[in-house]
């Protein structure tokens, strides 16, 4: 299973919606059966401490996203 993005506009930002999103997107996967999540975070992304907090354990760090589209 995937989930592409969870996103909380910035005038709604620090008022617990994130890690609440969160949590109820990682309470289904539990109920689906899945025993571990992987996440990726753009560095600088302030959501990192957030996900630290959960429990997400720090990887690896990638110096750039790289984004190919093709027209």
């Amino acid at each position: 299973m995937i989930v592409q993005d969870i996103v909380v506009s910035i005038d709604h930002q620090r008022r617990g919606i994130g890690k609440g999103l969160l949590a109820k997107v990682l309470s289904c996967l539990k109920e689906k059966g899945y025993r571990r999540a992987i996440l990726t975070v753009t560095k600088g992304n302030e959501a990192l401490y957030l996900y630290q907090r959960i429990g997400f354990r720090f990887y690896s760090q990638y110096p750039e996203i790289v984004q190919n589209e093709a027209l």
